[in-house]
């Protein structure tokens, strides 16, 4: 059982204090007189993907997840040579726990290490994938270190993705609409964008290009279907952020085949992938005034992808994409310009992977920008 989101915030307040306590900022700021408190920048890193998915897990996470907290205790556990179960999988880990990549043959031993740290035994583990995608070897691993396995997955992305998302929206079955962030699956950079921005109420599902695959359109009816046939609900209204050009495209106009009300809220697309991770506009949460926003190398997703974790239950985290050795113009100008959008700022800013995804130039260039 899921606790309401009022009784939400003292956790968030406690997770908040906790990771206050153990951030490392890496980096002398360029301009303190912009604020009278500097927003730590902080370089998450390891030697490669699958260190940095357990880098993200330490920073989230430097205690063990509690046995008997208001949540459960659960970590996801995603092919390392793929960006999109991963991405799909990011909200779930949002949720519940950290996110972990392994080789999609065998558990990595650093990740069954950092599982044996964070998560008590009688956890659950998310498992992204059908056998096909992530092997039944992997699976018996985890349950041999007395976790229960969960396994999510389809044919394809399209219906991984889907099956997370009805997963996600099956725990809090208050809600009366359908919400869901789309982005294209065939390439990463917009879902990167996109998975930053989704939550336990709006998970991501992947568009095939320009047109809604099949399993998408499957997912969509489900909700509209199941919500709707609640007690004194009517026709149930299917919301929609797109991100990027071709997941726009796929719902301009008609949407045919979808159940109730179809509504694009918002379409978040620039000239670029870079401008396209600053057209969704700063995301606050009611639950927090100073989200984390999070900086991204936009030319490889293998540290990509692990920047939309490191938001909470609580607060999407903004995901803004640059080059290893330029921070673009409209990502610096977006940093600018929204330092102190509405009175509020950013609390957190994550730079995620080494030097040579995103160099120290460009990380001193972030700092000055929301600073």
């Amino acid at each position: 059982m899921v606790a309401r989101r009022s009784s939400r915030r003292l956790g968030f307040a406690l997770l908040t204090a906790a990771l206050a306590t153990t951030a490392a900022p890496v980096s002398a700021h360029a301009d303190t007189t912009a604020a009278a408190t500097p927003i730590p920048v902080t370089r998450i890193a390891g030697s490669d993907r699958i260190a940095t998915s357990i880098a993200v897990s330490q920073q989230r996470f430097p205690q063990p997840l509690p046995v008997n907290g208001p949540y459960q205790a659960s970590a996801v556990l995603a092919r390392s040579d793929d960006y999109a179960d991963a991405l799909a999988g990011a909200p779930l880990a949002n949720q519940y726990g950290p996110l972990l990549l392994t080789p999609g043959q065998r558990l990595d031993d650093r990740v069954a290490t950092e599982l044996r740290r964070v998560l008590p035994a009688g956890g659950t583990v998310y498992l992204l994938g059908t056998s096909d995608v992530m092997s039944v070897a992997v699976e018996t691993a985890l349950t041999g270190m007395s976790y229960t396995v969960v396994r999510l997955g389809g044919a394809d992305r399209y219906a991984t993705a889907a099956k997370i998302a009805e997963r996600l929206l099956s725990i809090n079955v208050d809600e009366t609409s359908c919400s869901y962030v789309l982005a294209t699956g065939r390439d990463f950079p917009d879902a990167v964008v996109a998975a930053g921005l989704t939550s336990i109420d709006q998970p991501l599902l992947y568009t095939d290009g320009a047109t809604l695959p099949a399993a998408t359109l499957a997912e969509i009816n489900r909700c509209a279907t199941a919500r709707s046939s609640n007690p004194g609900m009517g026709a149930t209204n299917t919301d929609v952020i797109a991100v990027g050009g071709p997941a726009a495209a796929a719902v301009t106009g008609p949407v045919t085949g979808v159940r109730g009300l179809f509504r694009v809220t918002q379409s978040a697309v620039g000239t670029d992938r870079y401008e396209t991770s600053t057209a969704a506009g700063p995301r606050y949460s009611p639950y927090t005034t100073t989200p984390p926003i999070s900086v991204a190398t936009g030319t490889d997703y293998a540290d990509a992808l692990l920047s939309a974790t490191l938001g909470d239950r609580y607060s999407t985290v903004q995901t803004v994409l640059v080059r290893p050795n330029a921070l673009p113009t409209p990502v610096r100008d977006f940093l600018v310009a929204n330092r102190a959008a509405q009175g509020q700022r950013w609390g957190q800013a994550y730079v995620v992977g080494g030097p040579n995804a995103v160099s120290d130039d460009v990380l001193r260039q972030v700092d000055a920008a929301v600073n």
